[in-house]
């Protein structure tokens, strides 16, 4: 089984974020804090390999002088779910997995991500959807992924976990014995592993190199083959 993440994995936040940074600059210049776009997005990445739960909260708290300035900043550059897109790739990517293997979701989202998957025309692709919001447990608690495999029925051997960030994702699904892809293209890409749980097994910038790397005969070292076998279900 392949359970994905969401965000910078299936959606592109890219959008969502640029406009947050756009809109904090000229707030945090009026308060005094002079920075740059560039360096704005620095300071992200630095959220991200501290390992922050939330980069865009931890970076604002850290560049703002006091709790009122925060608490403007995040009023005012609250996060806008309608600027979130489907990654490019997603859809097709999706559909192509899903006519060999059962996909699943696990990932750290409020209220309305199965909408918005059904709006993207890919929902009913998924068998399993866990999201933090309704089991009430959040990456990286082992938890979360403990209670998408038993109600996937899956063993945690036989899947794949799909993510860009090596401590919410790929960390704690190795530990239990996924095999995992670490997906590159937003400021989560600063983060390094500290261990090796943390280390992919495979790294790409482009969902459509799922294909390959889950269709070889060995993943990840393991001598079983995937297609064709109850390896992956």
């Amino acid at each position: 089984m392949i359970f994905f993440d969401i965000g910078n994995t299936l959606e592109d936040e890219n959008l969502a974020v640029e406009w947050r940074v756009e809109s904090a600059i000229p707030i945090l210049h009026d308060l005094g804090v002079m920075i740059s776009t560039k360096e704005f997005f620095g300071e992200l990445q630095f959220s991200s390999h501290q390992r922050a739960s939330s980069v865009f909260e931890a970076t604002i708290r850290r560049l703002t002088p006091n709790g009122k300035s925060y608490d403007l900043l995040m009023k005012e550059c609250a996060w806008r779910k309608d600027l979130l897109l489907l990654r490019e790739e997603a859809k097709e990517t999706v559909k192509s997995l899903a006519r060999n293997y059962s996909l699943g979701i696990i990932a750290n989202q409020s209220a309305g991500a199965q909408v918005r998957f059904k709006k993207y025309g890919i929902l009913d692709h998924f068998s399993t959807v866990i999201s933090s919001f309704d089991v009430g447990v959040s990456k990286p608690n082992p938890k979360i992924f403990e209670i998408a495999l038993k109600e996937s029925g899956a063993k945690a051997t036989d899947c794949f976990m799909i993510g860009d960030r090596l401590d919410n994702d790929i960390g704690p699904s190795k530990k239990l014995g996924f095999k995992t892809v670490r997906v590159l293209g937003c400021f989560n890409d600063a983060q390094s592993p500290e261990n090796d749980f943390e280390v992919p097994d495979y790294t790409i910038s482009d969902l459509r190199e799922l294909e390959n790397i889950i269709s070889q005969p060995v993943a990840a070292g393991n001598s079983k083959p995937l297609r064709g076998s109850s390896y992956l279900s």
